[in-house]
C-alpha cells in the first residue's frame, strides 16, 4: 500500500486531473458568465424573456429538483447554472440572440460552434475522473486563449470569479419588505409619494417568478401598481383629497397587507431553505 501513495506517477495524474477540472470550471462557468452579462446588458430584467422556450422550463426544472432535496445545503445559482453546457452552445446560436448579440464577438456560427462542440469529448474524461493526459491539459489553455481572444478585453479567467451568480434572495426580500413598509407610512397618511423604482426593481429578477419557488406573487404586484399610480397623482398642497379618495376606493389596506403577508411567507420559506 505505502508504494502507490509514493508513488510519483499517481501523484502527477491526480495534479492533472485537478488542473483539467480547473480549466473547464473556467471554460464553462466563464461563458455562463459572458451570456448573463450580454444578455443583461442588452435585455435587463427581461433577458429570460429572449432564451429558447424549453430551456426556460429546463432551468426551472433544474431548480425545482435542487430545491426538492431539502437535506442538502445549496446557494441560489443564476438559471443559466441549471442549464448543461451544450445548453450554453444553443443559447449562443439561438438566431434572434446571435443576430442581436454574440455574433458582434464570434463572427461565424459554425466556427464557435465547431469551438464549443470539440470540448464534449475533454469534459467527459475529466467529467467521469479518467486520467488526463498532459496534451489535453495543453489543448484547454489553448481553447481558452481562443476564446479570450473572442471576448476580448474579458477573459474567461476573470468571468468565472464572477460572484453575480449567486443571489442573496432573503437579504434581497428583507429590503424589499422596508421599503415597501416605509412607502406605507406615507400612503396610509395620504402623503405625497416620492417612489425610488429602484427600491422595488427586484419584482423583475428570475427568481421572483411565482414558477420559480410556487409563491403568490399577484399581491406584491398589485401593491406596487397601485403605488406607483398613487406617486402620479399631484403633490401640490391642497390635493390632499384627491389621493386620500384614490387610496380608499382602491382598499390600500387590504393591498398592503396583501402583500406583505406574502413577502413575509416568501421570506421565511427562502431563510429555512438557504
Amino acid at each position: 500500500m505505502e508504494h502507490l501513495i509514493k508513488n510519483s506517477a499517481a501523484k502527477i495524474s491526480i495534479e492533472d486531473n485537478l488542473r483539467g477540472y480547473e480549466l473547464i470550471n473556467i471554460i464553462e462557468n466563464g461563458f455562463r458568465e459572458f451570456i448573463i452579462a450580454k444578455m443583461k446588458e442588452n435585455f435587463g430584467p427581461s433577458w429570460r424573456e429572449s432564451l429558447p422556450q424549453d430551456l426556460i422550463t429546463k432551468y426551472k426544472q433544474g431548480f425545482k429538483n435542487e430545491r426538492n432535496h431539502k437535506w442538502i445545503r445549496s446557494y441560489i445559482h443564476h438559471p443559466l447554472y441549471y442549464l448543461d453546457f451544450p445548453d450554453l452552445q444553443k443559447i449562443i446560436i439561438f438566431d434572434k440572440l446571435w443576430n442581436q448579440i454574440f455574433k458582434e464577438n464570434f463572427q461565424r456560427k459554425d466556427l464557435i460552434s465547431s469551438e464549443l462542440s470539440s470540448l464534449e469529448a475533454s469534459r467527459n474524461i475529466i467529467a467521469h475522473n479518467r486520467r488526463v493526459h498532459s496534451q489535453l491539459i495543453q489543448s484547454l489553455e489553448s481553447k481558452i486563449e481562443t476564446f479570450n481572444n473572442f471576448i476580448k478585453p474579458l477573459t474567461l479567467e476573470i468571468l468565472a470569479l464572477n460572484q453575480s451568480s449567486c443571489v442573496n434572495i432573503q437579504f434581497e426580500l428583507g429590503r424589499l419588505i422596508k421599503s415597501l413598509d416605509k412607502l406605507y407610512s406615507s400612503v396610509k397618511l395620504f402623503k405625497t409619494l416620492d417612489l425610488n423604482l429602484n427600491e422595488t426593481s427586484i419584482v423583475s429578477e428570475w427568481w421572483f417568478d411565482d414558477t420559480v419557488f410556487g409563491f403568490n406573487h399577484k399581491p406584491i404586484s398589485n401593491f406596487i401598481d397601485f403605488a406607483k399610480k398613487y406617486a402620479n397623482f399631484p403633490c401640490d398642497y391642497g390635493k390632499g383629497h384627491i389621493r386620500e379618495k384614490f387610496a380608499i376606493e382602491n382598499k390600500h389596506e387590504d393591498l398592503y397587507k396583501c402583500c406583505i403577508d406574502e413577502l413575509q411567507k416568501f421570506y421565511g420559506e427562502v431563510a429555512n431553505e438557504y
